[in-house]
């Protein structure tokens, strides 16, 4: 049958060890390619495995001496790999086929060296040789090897990457040049490859097995003790603050794969990426908490790691959202799409708001996450000047969900304050944290709620401000379940001369409704603003 005579064609092409013309570049890739579509069937094929990964391994593969086919053929590789990565096929030749990889790991890492920053595009990404790491980490990761063998070639490859690093890690004096860029480069290599290596492992079996994370988690203690040893300069090509990205990375990495071993390195990083002061550090940083906040909820330590990161975290990105002030709040929003139209100082300008925007957007769905895994008290944390983190991310996150521009951050702020309510406003109590109860009814409430459909510049008929407009009415009812009759005031002195006022209370009164009739109400109030607004702008 037709099944029959595919496998007859492939025990053909895999088992020949020569095929016509085979040591061409397309008739290479070809062979590779039809291996890996096929690879399911291999599965049902013992006698064809193992030509199937002379293929990959020979002359013919990964070490062709084109380069084009020896990197394609490392892609190819990690994805036939995967196919056995939940069977026992590969198992007789595991062995072999790590030890045939050995000697293509160093020139794979090579490349990682030289690997394109965090973020890159697809036109300077970097090499597909360095699938080859995730192809040992599939193959390594397979349940059935015994944990010792796994944890061995595991050391093995993680000692060969870190090579370049030897005695780095002995908290010496920071690095001139030309040690510096090498060290860099040296560290850069290091995270990549281990980042990959670490994609092959289940997380099930890394947990399961901490001798296998054990060089994993090394590794990364290693690159962040070296990076130290950078100090925050550039480096030649590829500079300190580059190589405190990858290693930023990198743990990022090994919180999701390998979970709690990873945060005794969580300090260390976070002083590496406070120190450079830039905003692509702070955004790392600020992303690094809301993982470790959502990843390991409930769990102190990380919470205590969280704390202690924002004392400084919250002060240096407000002062650069609000310009290097530090004081006040400021809204930033923006695309930043003039860039390239205009002058070369008016793009400069416009680059530098875009920056903001992005920090300000950060550091607002770090106080959601923080708040949504039930740390709040994060918001608490002193600052070095000596008031908690709550008093510059309040006045932000008022001023942002009254004025943004985008919607979905005007929604952020409104959710953010609501967890807040629902931790510090207790029903029969008074407010858990000094000042809270001011904040939340009197100013949040009013400026942020009652007032985001009033104003002039508030979209009524967009589905995005209608969802923050419910995320408003939602606030009110929650705020009117613990202060009623404040929140009643308040609504009848901003909705005074409105036919809305009244029905507006009703609902806040505990009317039949809830959020979706609250919204209705403050949508129609808005249209009645504008509606009487409408004449005094015709006479002007």
């Amino acid at each position: 049958d037709a099944r029959r005579g595919l496998r007859a064609t492939l025990a053909v092409v895999l088992g020949a060890r020569e095929l016509p013309h085979g040591a061409r570049r397309a008739v290479a890739l070809a062979r590779l390619e039809v291996t890996v579509r096929y690879a399911p069937l291999l599965r049902r094929e013992p006698a064809l495995v193992a030509p199937a990964l002379r293929a990959f391994l020979g002359p013919h593969g990964m070490r062709h001496p084109s380069p084009a086919v020896s990197g394609r053929a490392g892609y190819l590789f990690c994805r036939f790999v995967k196919v056995f990565s939940k069977g026992g096929e590969l198992l007789p030749h595991l062995e072999e086929a790590v030890n045939a990889v050995g000697d293509l790991l160093a020139p794979a890492a090579e490349a990682a060296g030289k690997a394109a920053p965090v973020g890159a595009t697809v036109r300077n990404a970097p090499d597909d040789k360095l699938y080859v790491f995730e192809a040992v980490g599939n193959m390594l990761g397979l349940e059935a090897v015994p944990e010792q063998a796994q944890a061995s070639h595991t050391s093995a490859v993680v000692n060969l990457l870190a090579g370049g690093l030897a005695g780095m890690d002995d908290g010496g004096a920071i690095l001139a040049e030309p040690a510096a860029s090498a060290a860099a480069a040296a560290v850069t290599k290091l995270c990549v490859c281990v980042a990959a290596l670490s994609k092959g492992f289940p997380k099930k079996l890394l947990a399961a097995r901490p001798a296998v994370a054990a060089p994993l988690v090394g590794a990364l203690g290693l690159a962040a003790r070296a990076t130290r040893r950078l100090g925050g300069g550039e480096c030649g090509g590829c500079g300190a603050r580059a190589a405190c990205a990858r290693v930023a990375a990198l743990l990022h990495r090994l919180v999701e794969a390998v979970g709690a071993p990873a945060l005794e390195h969580v300090p260390l990083v976070v002083e590496l990426l406070l120190s450079g002061g830039e905003a692509a550090d702070l955004t790392s940083a600020m992303t690094l908490c809301g993982q470790l906040a959502t990843r390991f909820r409930g769990d102190a330590a990380a919470g205590e790691l969280v704390c202690g990161a924002m004392g400084r975290l919250v002060p240096l990105t407000v002062a650069m959202v609000n310009g290097g002030s530090g004081s006040g709040a400021e809204v930033v929003g923006g695309n930043g799409s003039a860039v390239g139209i205009v002058g070369d100082a008016a793009s400069q300008n416009t680059e530098e708001a875009r920056v903001r925007n992005e920090l300000q957007k950060a550091i607002i769905a770090l106080s959601f996450s923080l708040t949504t895994a039930a740390l709040c008290g994060a918001l608490l944390t002193p600052t070095p000047a000596g008031p908690p983190c709550l008093d510059a991310l309040a006045s932000l996150m008022l001023t942002c969900a009254a004025e943004h521009p985008e919607m979905g951050v005007r929604k952020l702020c409104v959710s953010t304050a609501a967890n807040m309510v629902r931790e510090w406003l207790p029903r029969d109590a008074n407010a858990l944290v000094q000042g809270f109860d001011t904040f939340a009814i009197d100013r949040f409430a009013v400026d942020a709620c009652l007032q985001m459909p009033l104003r002039p510049g508030f979209p009524l008929k967009d589905a995005g401000a209608a969802m923050a407009l419910g995320e408003a009415a939602k606030f009110l009812l929650l705020v009117a379940e613990r202060r009623p009759e404040r929140v009643l005031a308040h609504t009848q002195a901003v909705l005074a001369g409105s036919a809305t006022a009244a029905e507006a209370c009703t609902l806040l009164a505990g009317g039949v409704g809830g959020g979706p009739a609250l919204r209705k109400v403050l949508t129609r109030a808005g249209e009645e603003a504008r509606a009487a607004a409408a004449p005094a702008e015709a006479a002007l």
